[in-house]
């Protein structure tokens, strides 16, 4: 490359952790200046939040530079030109692009620095391009050979710069990780190497994921996931001593390893984020500074065969009874199956609260017909509770309780999840010689959940003399991170319907009978082959998946449990799909990244092998955009935000291109209409057949967008989470800390993983609507900025954040018109009522949001009006 270009040398230096100093000389004699303007060039390239003393390329450094040349320009150096260019990852323009600023400017003559640059050095890695082409092919073991080959290379090539490198603090492995991805990007075009950083993978993020297609765009190429890490501050100390790093440090290439291997679980054929038909995948760890910078290359296979849950469960229960495995075997493949199932959830780890995994299970039932292995049909009824029984409690000591302690635990209670905590179905087959089976799935905090019987007896008729088999498939909410102690499974037989009962006191409640739409698979096979050409297709199959839904749609309460669903019921069709035809491939994803922190509820993709090529055709994917009715929003109203929110959001997307080769995505909106009296219209489509779905283009460009997440400002909010952030002002103006970001937040808050917080969208709003501080307001709206946010008010916390915050309300018409009205508010019962009523719209919530108003606050509680954003409150 530098031949092509005329290269004869190249020098670099750091001016702080943020700012790049290059200088280039080219081929050919320097005897004048004019030879020195011509062949050298001077570049400063600079990020957000470096100093501007930093950005300036000073008269010393020019004469280290140029070394005995520096007498041609000694005379006038200021007309050596210097390109400035300057990466403002806090400025987007209306494409969606951060801004990077370049500029010509002269060299600094006032100042006179004693600085070294250092020469990079040609031949460090000779012939990289036959390393990086042999990635493309399908082989594993040449793949694998050389990945290896590659990262001693990239290790050898940092090793020999690593004394020039300057590292902000705490940002070590951010420097290592974009050291890496620019090499990488350098094949970027001629091997058609993609490279994604910060990639969802399994449970979270994979530090880079690499698929090398080469120039014929292959789709058999083998992904490989890096997982990097950096030696802390005492262990680079012990490593410049010549002493060794602790051997259970989670910093060594063995612990960045075994992190890959638990992102490639979730690498799955009919989940994966990246085009690929590939079986196998490739996972390494790497710590650049460690003195075995690379770990052991390895490979995980996906060609297992993938049974659908339902009846991979059902054969197993069967064979525990007939003895061909037993209760240990039994509970093993159960749980082996829903482990393959929990790696497919998106990576913020608390996806859809606590009842994401028993709402995934009911849209996966609705498929359920037949089980060829049991050569039988079911009859399926779900079971309504009467009782609630909570997800959450406090434990009870069974000690007597002082009036004190019995008030605090009362106050604790109030943060409790009191939504009901179990969903129990019945399966009759209908070959009345098979086992009848009850599957409760529990989600709550606590053991023994369960200690009254189903009144089985009601369906006595359809049970008739069988034997029952009762599974419980509890999931512990305290554990949610840890599978192996996430779920425990139970199972019991039971020789009749009398010995179930056997005195038992029963549950209060009612069955209902689920059906199974006709045709149900054909018309998933339907809308998959129409795919983009017909919204009729996606329609006709959503009206049938309402019409399977609409006995247990009171367990739909909210936008999580119908994504659960949904996500069930397509992930269900796609399992079947690859167990019957491996060489067609429906993939379902969710939660999809577009870049910049936003993410698709939905996507569904296809991809066909051709007959005897080998190749393979790919669908157009289908992004779907799912709303749930709530108070004070109609299904109309949703269907509209839904096409906004695509609109908005979904056509500025950057990372499409990751998953397809083709030239545009299409989405649609899906609403579930809870009050609907009709099933036909229980889910609704925002676009009819002649409209279209709405289309989204797909840039393959040359631009790189390094980071997925949202652009911070200069104050960086993070910064107050951390140890002692609160109380640093003159460094950080924090005026929240950790302990209220817990307020609303998802479990705890891990100080080393802070963009990884899950924000409850109700309990943000219900507690900055509390807060009277502005400015705090201010900084925990610009906090949740960058964070995963979820819950039925994530639309408008998005709205907030669009808005950047309260410091715009004034801009917002619509807010200054409420503001103006609360300003004039006297006592008269009209006008309080107008306010109130206008209070109950997006910009009223808003305004709550913002705490912009305390006139607001402070109007007269003459009646209770409830607003949907906070239920449990009157204004």
């Amino acid at each position: 490359m530098a031949k092509k270009l005329g290269i004869k040398e190249i020098y670099f230096r750091f001016g702080g952790a943020k700012t790049l100093k290059v200088a280039i000389i080219k081929n050919g004699k320097i005897k004048s200046q004019k030879d020195v303007i011509d062949k050298v060039k001077l570049f400063v390239i600079s990020e957000s939040g470096s100093h501007s003393y930093t950005q300036e390329f000073d008269q010393g450094e020019l004469k280290k530079v140029l070394g005995e040349h520096y007498s041609l320009v000694e005379d006038n150096p200021g007309e050596i030109k210097v390109k400035l260019v300057e990466i403002n990852k806090d400025n987007i323009n209306d494409q969606g692009k951060i801004v990077v600023d370049v500029k010509d400017k002269g060299v600094d003559i006032e100042h006179n620095s004693e600085v070294q640059f250092k020469k990079v050095r040609k031949g460090l890695w000779r012939g990289p391009e036959v390393d990086i082409a042999k990635l493309a092919i399908s082989n594993q073991r040449t793949v694998k050979a050389s990945l290896r080959r590659i990262l001693d290379k990239i290790y050898t090539t940092h090793s020999e710069y690593a004394d020039s490198l300057i590292y902000a603090s705490r940002a070590r492995e951010a420097a290592h990780h974009g050291f890496m991805v620019g090499v990488f990007m350098n094949f970027h075009y001629r091997y058609n190497l993609r490279v994604y950083p910060e990639q969802f993978a399994g449970r979270g993020y994979a530090d880079i994921v690499l698929l090398a297609r080469g120039p014929n765009r292959a789709l058999d190429s083998i992904p490989i996931i890096i997982e990097l890490k950096a030696a802390t501050p005492d262990e680079l100390k012990k490593l410049r001593k010549g002493e060794e790093v602790k051997e259970n440090s989670r910093t060594t290439p063995a612990a960045a390893l075994e992190q890959a291997e638990k992102y490639a679980q979730g690498f799955q054929p009919n989940v994966q984020r990246v085009l690929t038909t590939a079986n196998n995948i490739l996972c390494v760890g790497v710590n650049l500074d460690h003195p075995s910078p690379i770990s052991n290359i390895e490979a995980k296979s996906r060609e297992g065969r993938i049974v659908p849950f339902f009846q991979d469960m059902l054969k197993s229960a069967d064979d525990w009874d007939t003895k061909r495995i037993g209760t240990i075997k039994l509970k093993e493949q159960v749980k082996d199956n829903l482990e393959r199932i929990y790696h497919t959830f998106p990576g913020t780890p608390e996806k859809g609260d606590n009842h994401y995994f028993s709402r995934f299970l009911l849209g996966q039932s609705l498929l359920l017909n037949r089980v060829e292995d049991l050569e039988t049909g079911f009859k399926k009824y779900i079971f309504i509770y009467g009782d609630n029984i909570p997800t959450e409690v406090h434990p009870d000591s069974g000690r007597p309780q002082r009036t004190k302690g019995e008030q605090t635990k009362k106050e604790l209670s109030t943060g409790l999840n009191k939504s009901h905590a179990v969903v129990t179905m019945v399966l009759i087959p209908e070959n009345t010689e098979k086992l009848v089976y009850v599957i409760n799935i529990v989600e709550a905090n606590r053991k023994d959940v369960l200690n009254k019987a189903l009144p089985l007896d009601r369906l006595g008729r359809e049970i008739g003399g069988r034997e029952i088999v009762e599974l419980g498939l509890n999931f512990d909410t305290k554990y949610k991170l840890d599978f192996k102690r996430y779920l425990t499974i139970w199972a019991e037989k039971y020789n009749s319907l009398q010995e179930y009962n056997n005195g038992a006191e029963r549950l209060r409640g009612t069955f209902k009978e689920v059906p199974y739409p006709n045709e149900l698979k054909e018309t998933f096979d339907k809308a998959l082959d129409a795919q983009s050409s017909s919204v009729n297709e996606y329609n006709r199959l959503l009206e049938k998946i309402g019409e399977g839904i609409w006995p247990l749609k009171t367990l739909i309460g909210k936008e999580n449990d119908f994504q659960g669903v949904l996500h069930g019921a397509f992930s269900y069709y796609s399992d079947l799909k690859l167990q019957e035809l491996p060489e067609t491939r429906a993939l379902v994803l969710t939660e999809f990244q577009t870049g910049r922190g936003k993410r698709i509820d939905m996507l569904v993709h296809g991809i066909k092998f051709a007959a005897e090529s080998g190749n393979a055709e790919e669908y157009t994917p289908i992004g779907l955009e799912l709303k749930t009715s709530r108070q004070g929003k109609g299904a109309q109203a949703l269907l509209r935000e839904a096409n906004d929110q695509i609109n908005e959001e979904y056509k500025k997307g950057v990372t499409y291109k990751t998953l397809t080769d083709d030239d545009e995505v299409k989405f649609i909106g899906v609403v579930f209409n809870k009050g609907s009296k009709d099933q036909n219209k229980l889910i609704l489509t925002s676009r009819t057949n002649e409209e279209g779905f709405i289309s989204v283009d797909v840039i393959h460009s040359s631009t790189l967008e390094i980071d997925q997440q949202p652009p911070r400002k200069k104050f960086k909010p993070n910064s107050c989470v951390k140890r002692g952030g609160r109380n640093r002002r003159s460094i950080n103006p924090c005026l929240f800390s950790k302990d209220d970001v817990e307020k609303f937040s998802k479990g705890k808050v891990d100080e080393n993983n802070i963009d990884k917080v899950i924000i409850d969208s109700e309990k943000f709003l219900i507690y900055v609507k509390s807060s009277q501080d502005e400015r705090k307001n201010a900084q925990l709206i610009e906090f949740i900025g960058n964070k995963n946010i979820e819950g039925d008010y994530k639309y408008l916390v998005d709205k907030v954040i669009r808005d950047q915050g309260y410091e715009r309300y004034i801009q917002n018409e619509r807010i200054k018109d409420l503001y103006g009205d609360a300003l004039q508010q006297n006592s008269g019962l009209t006008k309080n009522s107008k306010l109130k009523s206008r209070l109950m719209n997006a910009a009223g919530r808003i305004q709550l949001i913002r705490s912009v108003s305390s006139k607001v606050e402070k109007l007269p509680k003459k009646k209770c009006v409830k607003n949907p954003a906070f239920p449990t409150e009157c204004k």
